[in-house]
């Protein structure tokens, strides 16, 4: 006969077995709950950077915004100290928090371009109600926001506002806003605007071996540079010059544009070393032809544009110097055209070889996407004129500095 079990001792194994059971699943959920907060801290940084188009919350996670893929944002200083960290609150807004696994670490934000500080504020600001979508300089979405802003116009591009956010450039739709008066300076936009036109250079030992009137010495050139840096003269890459003559910046009196023609050795051995010494911008419009690789001499003062790829002849054409550019076949043109756009990374400026052109240069140019180029007819650049026909000023070699002072003034 089997002896039976008590069943005091059934009720205590299976006391044993649930007690088993419940720390098993005890241990289990801490070691959740820990990798969980370890995952938390592994996403957790100053600095992230979006995985994917991205929901902003609130506080209750109630979606009220959202931020594209990879952009860089910056967040509030947190501990993290339990499972409920897992949201992360944005620096640049309060009470906007993204969700940890959306984010990854990243060591730092992108350096902030202020250069639109150079530009002078309209007076006018963009108001939005509700809701704000801000946009990147090459017009994509930023992030998007439940609150409203009235914030001051920096750029008026065709379809958008430039306007000052977080103390850098950002973007808002026009159809997304309404614009009001606002005195936000008392800075007035340049009547004009000089550009100033440079070819070759030389030394003070070798002038008796030039023979070209459009060659300047070094010590009047570094004489110009020095006084415009003294009088706090802005020197204008061709962006801010387009975007002037078109209406969609306001740049200041004191401002001019420096450009050297043709790109020969001269430019490089002797402009360049002072171009840098005194942090001046500066344009090239270089012959492609001549020098595929032109590209790798820019730099950060010195920028390289079109002369055409191989339209740099003379002789070719009626009148003047018979620039070939005159009278080109257009298919032919149009190759040119668009082999030095290719050669030199896509510009969309240039410099007529001679300083001549025809209606069919300019079709040609627009054909090929050049969206402005630059003449020799002496006079100031200023808002309204055609931005294929913009004028410059030669400088001389016989020049005074006085001279010069009384062309940038």
């Amino acid at each position: 006969m089997k002896k039976k079990i008590p069943l005091i001792l059934i009720v205590a194994m299976f006391l044993i077995v649930l007690l088993i059971i419940f720390i098993n699943y005890k241990n289990t959920t801490n070691q959740k709950k820990l990798e969980y907060i370890w995952n938390i801290k592994q996403s957790y940084s100053k600095y992230v950077k979006t995985k994917k188009e991205t929901n902003i919350y609130d506080s209750n996670n109630n979606v009220i915004g959202k931020i594209n893929k990879d952009v860089k944002i910056a967040l509030k200083d947190k501990v993290i100290t339990d499972e409920n960290d897992d949201y992360f609150e944005l620096e640049l807004f309060n009470n906007h928090y993204v969700y940890f696994e959306d984010v990854d670490k990243i060591e730092s934000l992108d350096n902030k371009d202020n250069y639109y500080k150079n530009y002078i504020v309209f007076n006018e600001n963009c108001v939005t109600k509700d809701k704000t979508s801000f946009y990147d300089k090459n017009f994509n979405l930023l992030y998007q926001v439940n609150i409203g802003y009235d914030l001051p116009i920096y750029i008026k591009e065709d379809d958008y506002y430039g306007v000052e956010f977080n103390d850098e450039i950002v973007y808002l739709k026009k159809d997304d806003v309404t614009v009001k008066e606002s005195n936000n300076t008392q800075e007035t936009n340049a009547k004009s605007i000089p550009v100033l036109l440079y070819h070759f250079f030389h030394t003070h030992n070798n002038y008796e071996n030039m023979t070209t009137v459009i060659s300047i010495r070094t010590d009047k050139f570094e004489e110009q540079l020095k006084y415009l840096v003294d009088n706090n003269f802005m020197t204008l890459k061709l962006k801010d010059l387009e975007l002037y003559i078109k209406g969609k910046v306001q740049i200041r009196e004191n401002s001019v544009v420096i450009t050297i023609d043709d790109g020969n050795d001269s430019v490089f051995t002797l402009a360049y070393p002072l171009i840098e010494k005194y942090k001046i911008n500066a344009t090239v419009f270089a012959v492609t032809s001549w020098n595929p690789n032109i590209l790798e001499q820019q730099t950060d003062y010195v920028e390289i544009h079109s002369h055409t790829h191989n339209m740099h002849v003379t002789g070719k054409c009626m009148g003047g110097q018979g620039g070939l550019f005159k009278c080109i076949d257009y298919e032919k043109g149009l190759e040119d055209l668009k082999t030095s756009k290719e050669i030199l990374n896509g510009t969309t400026y240039l410099a007529y070889p001679f300083g001549e052109y025809t209606d069919l240069s300019i079709e040609l140019l627009k054909a090929a996407g050049y969206t402005m180029a630059l003449t020799t007819n002496y006079e100031n650049a200023k808002v309204g004129d055609n931005p294929y026909m913009i004028p410059r000023i030669y400088i001389y070699n016989e020049y005074s500095l006085n001279t010069f002072k009384r062309i940038v003034n």
